[in-house]
């Protein structure tokens, strides 16, 4: 009875035994699942931040692609706007050149023989020296011909022997600009078309420029000649678009 009894207690710790070890198998094979989905989650976390990643790199590439299209479309309209300005330019001075070159065909009438060094009305205005002002002096001389004595004759005269005389003068785009008033103001439009049309291509960078540009197109607009004088005018624009003469402009391009 006592074998039995001890045989019975030991198949009860057996199945006991079993089920702790069933037991614990389950357990472990519930942690291990876990884990799983743990790992699984936050590969499908890495994964999806990855793909976000991607996703905004992909925006971020489409936008700048975007931004170079467009300043290459700038850059594109930039250059088509330069290269017809320079067009312009060109075509702007070989109309200069044409009216410098027409008067420089007549040089030898350009100043009378009684007006460079031999004209009783001039003869004593310019003393030649080793003066370095004396050229401010002379072209003074020269001024005040025009704004005080109003010998305009006289002034011409002065104006054409200090071009001659002061060839590296600060003040020779302001000596021909005189010329061309003087010589407009007397009806002489060729001379007076010449001198503003000198001012304005040797001297683009002078105070004078821009004005001596508005003339040439007023002459010839007077003449007839509308389009090449409309021409001028747009020119003016491009090339001194804040200058008085830029102002003055809007008025005669309606006409």
């Amino acid at each position: 009875m006592k074998t039995y009894l001890n045989v019975i207690s030991f198949n009860a710790v057996i199945v006991i035994s079993l089920s702790m070890i069933h037991s614990i198998n389950a357990y472990s094979n519930i942690a291990n699942h876990k884990n799983i989905q743990n790992n699984i989650t936050q590969l499908k976390n890495i994964s999806h931040a990855h793909s976000e990643c991607l996703i905004n790199f992909q925006k971020q590439i489409l936008l700048i692609e975007e931004d170079i299209n467009v300043l290459r479309g700038q850059i594109q309209d930039t250059e088509h706007q330069l290269s017809k300005m320079i067009e312009q330019q060109k075509n702007i001075i070989q109309k200069i050149d044409g009216i410098i070159k027409k008067k420089s065909n007549l040089s030898n009438n350009y100043i009378d023989n009684n007006v460079i060094f031999h004209s009783k009305n001039t003869e004593n205005i310019f003393h030649t020296n080793n003066d370095n002002n004396q050229h401010i002096n002379d072209y003074n001389k020269a001024v005040s011909l025009v704004l005080e004595n109003k010998q305009y004759e006289q002034a011409i005269q002065a104006f054409q022997k200090f071009i001659l005389q002061y060839p590296n003068s600060v003040y020779q785009p302001n000596a021909h600009y005189w010329l061309g008033q003087l010589n407009y103001r007397k009806g002489n439009k060729h001379n007076a078309s010449y001198h503003f049309a000198l001012v304005a291509k040797k001297y683009p960078k002078s105070l004078k420029a821009a004005d001596s540009l508005l003339k040439v197109g007023i002459i010839m607009q007077e003449n007839g000649d509308n389009d090449n004088a409309k021409f001028i005018y747009k020119q003016i624009n491009y090339l001194y678009p804040n200058s008085d003469a830029a102002k003055q402009i809007h008025k005669r391009l309606k006409q």
